[in-house]
């Protein structure tokens, strides 16, 4: 099961008063590096998270928060479990300010409120409010949801460092899921076609040319280019799995012999392929020897100690990145201007549709259809049930007297509305326009300068694409979100959008004369 410690424990947190939440916050490094004060606080939350409504995720995170068990518990050691003591007190402050300034509550829980879990599943108290929207279930974000009186006060929370780390991403979407929202378009149906099969031939020949000139020059037994990306090749650690040949780490030559064929659906497109899994059985005159039978476990045990094996697969002397020369090699193909990119970008900067995407993908990140989604589902439930939405980004980690701790960032949804609503009124006739991001030169996109750059340092350019979604005005055009798309560790999933609020937006959320009431989403004035 998927649960965050951090949701846990800004829920513990925001049973703690006010004033004590404050003292952990004021006391800084000081306060953190005295075991008493974590002991004390981990002990505040592990009461709060009893406190809270929830299914299986308390359970969890009852036995995290345990302050009688010191050390690792599960996959948290003692460090990750303070640092998110540390990100629950500086959540939940600055939540309960949040309500308490902008919605007139009492900054402290009244005995009648309410916390509720929503990593699992939503209690039915709180169901009502998991809105879809554009065929996305999990519309509604809200990693915990408060209810003070008839007010339900939702919160997706971030987490980073220091008030000065860069903001995590807002958006983490699959570039095919998102298309594929748009797939009744005739333009974007046919182009999706081209995209697909770019793909599985793309890839396909990064593998030729790697296995003629590159790091796996000398492998033997290859097939078709577009059936490549749908190999893959059973890890000599078995608990990691079937690993794609284009998820390679190290140089290698494979001799490939007989394959295990079967039928795949691929978890984005839900698409059927063939797909060719091999064991591999040994290793003979430099060649790692794959076959269609799992070997014996001793003789498996002697493949892993290896030391062609672990180089290929990035193990033991060869974990160190600079050893990893086939996804080097990936990398810099996918740096370079590419078949496959020069199509996402034809769909994302040439079609009809980008200003659908645009639209799409802003939703998507700020939410600008929760307030009305919401408010509708809410007048189902009762007749003065009300919504309000935040993005809370907590501060801090634990690392000894060195320990950094500040209050959250709370970006407030109908302060997000109001100022989008602002710029499209002062920009008649405005549409959303997605960019891809200009470098220092004005002739040049912010990837082509950064391959130049990269050319020059002699390293891999980045195997990204770079892109702002914004209102084009009178005289400029205004940022709203920046955006990257890229591979994350592996390629043969999809590439996923990553980015969030740009910096021009998020000052443009700090100037009070755009900050209007845009939406009296609790009912109070």
């Amino acid at each position: 099961m998927a649960y965050e410690i951090s949701e846990g424990a800004t829920i513990g947190a925001l049973y703690i008063k006010n004033k004590d939440l404050q003292a952990g916050i004021n006391g800084g490094s000081k306060f953190w590096a005295v075991e008493k004060n974590i002991i004390d606080a981990m002990t505040k939350i592990h009461n709060g998270i009893g406190k809270g409504i929830g299914t299986s995720d308390k359970a969890e995170y009852l036995k995290v928060f345990d302050p009688e068990t010191k050390g690792k518990v599960g996959n948290h050691d003692w460090k990750t479990r303070v640092t998110a003591v540390m990100h629950g007190y500086s959540a939940a402050l600055a939540i309960q300010k949040w309500w308490n300034k902008s919605h007139k509550e009492s900054l402290d829980l009244k005995n009648a409120d309410k916390c509720y879990f929503t990593g699992g599943a939503w209690d039915p108290a709180i169901n009502f409010l998991r809105v879809n929207h554009n065929g996305w279930a999990d519309y509604n974000s809200s990693d915990l949801i408060v209810k003070k009186g008839s007010c339900f006060y939702g919160v997706s929370l971030k987490k980073k460092d220091t008030p000065t780390a860069a903001n995590p991403p807002m958006i983490n979407k699959s570039l095919i899921k998102l298309l594929e929202t748009f797939e009744s378009d005739t333009t974007v149906k046919k182009i999706l076609t081209e995209l697909k099969g770019a793909k599985a031939k793309y890839f396909g020949s990064i593998i030729h040319s790697a296995a003629n000139n590159g790091p796996l020059k000398g492998s033997t037994g290859l097939g078709k280019e577009e059936d490549e990306v749908y190999t893959s090749i059973r890890h000599p650690k078995k608990s990691k799995g079937w690993i794609s040949l284009i998820d390679m780490k190290g140089p290698a030559v494979f001799k490939f012999g007989n394959t295990n064929t079967s039928k795949t659906k691929d978890e984005d497109t839900g698409e059927v392929y063939d797909t060719f899994k091999y064991y591999i059985t040994g290793v003979e005159k430099g060649k790692i020897i794959c076959e269609n039978t799992e070997p014996d476990a001793k003789t498996q045990e002697e493949i892993l100690k290896n030391d062609l094996i672990q180089k290929a697969f990035g193990l033991g002397k060869y974990e160190s990145t600079s050893h990893w020369k086939t996804r080097s090699y990936v990398n810099a193909a996918l740096g370079n201007p590419n078949t496959f990119y020069k199509i996402v970008l034809k769909i994302l900067d040439g079609t009809v549709i980008s200003e659908k995407i645009g639209d799409l993908l802003l939703d998507s990140v700020l939410k600008v259809s929760l307030a009305g989604a919401t408010a509708k589902a809410s007048k189902k439930k009762c007749a003065n049930c009300h919504f309000a939405f935040s993005l809370v980004t907590a501060v801090g980690k634990f690392n000894g007297a060195s320990s950094k701790i500040g209050e959250a960032d709370v970006k407030e949804n109908p302060v997000i509305q109001s100022v989008i609503s602002a710029l499209l009124k002062e920009n008649v006739n405005t549409k959303w326009v997605i960019k891809e991001t200009m470098g220092p030169k004005k002739s040049q996109t912010l990837l082509e300068f950064k391959r130049t750059e990269a050319k020059d340092k002699g390293k891999e350019p980045p195997a990204k694409l770079f892109f702002t979604i914004g209102v084009e005005g009178k005289s400029k055009f205004h940022n709203i979100l920046f955006l990257e798309l890229r591979y994350k560790g592996t390629f043969s999933p999809w590439p996923q959008f990553l980015g969030g609020m740009s910096d021009e937006f998020m000052l443009l959320l700090k100037e009070e004369k755009k900050q209007k009431t845009f939406t009296n989403d609790c009912g109070k004035k």
